[in-house]
């Protein structure tokens, strides 16, 4: 399951990482202050079956803003970022392939897009379609705002995001599984939901073909941890206050760089279909 890692209240918290670009202003006493811009929160989500890792970067400027190669590198397929603290304005984003580090690798460039960004909202950046496509075919940016429901004492709130090239129903329960009706009926290709409450508790999902019982991929959702006076919570299903978006995606395809290197197995389980589940909002935080 994958994190949401970034809250407004906490932008301070990544002063350091930006320290070294940061708009500065020198006030009356000659001390340097940070000149924050207006922020919204920005991630990646790497769909696209036909390709190995990525690399998403915002060409525009080096200072807030959002981009993948971190430690290990990119995102491989079916994988997410953190949310970015990102300068809120019209943006221009190049994906690259990171393959590997050949430079003929590193500056091919799928997709060259400007994409404008709300201050104070979530985003998640979608890449779907074939990096050999064309025309409607072809990798490009679906771009998703996370706004989950007001957080309660009680409730934790999901949603489905189908990825996928054709619809879902999704299912709900204490177990993840696929069995009964579904919780959700039916999710329109490269479409969401809406956000649902849920007591806070184990909680599992699945996904199938509208009209089938066959699973398409079945995942529980992390527990989380309470907090406490010291320690803010961990998101998780038994933390209320947590939101959820649960992605549908398709299988890799067979030969292409998104299984290339892969040991057989591993290779044969990215082509079939799966679900993950990304975290839209973190618990409220106990720590004053």
């Amino acid at each position: 399951m994958e994190f949401a890692r970034m809250r407004f209240p906490r932008f301070t918290l990544l002063s350091l990482t930006f320290a070294a670009a940061a708009l500065a202003g020198c006030g009356k006493d000659g001390a340097v202050t940070e000149v924050r811009p207006p922020l919204a929160g920005v991630r990646y989500i790497h769909a696209v079956p036909d390709t190995g890792r990525l690399d998403f970067k915002m060409v525009d400027q080096l200072e807030y803003s959002a981009n993948t190669v971190e430690g290990s590198g990119g995102l491989t397929f079916r994988t997410g970022s953190r949310y970015y603290p990102t300068e809120a304005k019209a943006r221009k984003i190049k994906v690259f392939s990171f393959q590997d580090s050949a430079v003929t690798t590193v500056q091919q460039v799928l997709t060259d897009t400007t994409i404008t960004f709300e201050a104070n909202k979530n985003y998640t950046l979608l890449y779907v379609g074939s990096a050999r496509g064309t025309g409607a075919a072809k990798a490009r940016f679906v771009v998703i705002e996370d706004t989950p429901p007001a957080s309660d004492a009680t409730n934790i709130h999901y949603r489905f995001f189908n990825a996928s090239d054709a619809p879902i129903s999704g299912y709900v329960g204490a177990t993840a599984a696929v069995s009964g009706t579904p919780t959700v009926a039916s999710v329109a290709a490269r479409t969401a939901s809406a956000y649902t409450a849920r007591p806070a508790g184990a909680l599992g999902f699945g996904v199938s073909a509208v009209g089938s019982t066959t699973s398409l991929g079945t995942m529980a959702a992390a527990a989380g941890a309470a907090g406490t006076a010291t320690i803010n919570p961990q998101a998780g299903a038994t933390v209320p206050g947590t939101a959820f978006s649960v992605y549908a995606f398709p299988g890799a395809v067979a030969g292409s760089g998104a299984v290339r290197g892969l040991s057989a197995a591993n290779a044969t389980a990215l082509q079939a279909p799966a679900i993950n589940i990304f975290v839209d909002r973190l618990p409220p935080n106990t720590v004053q």
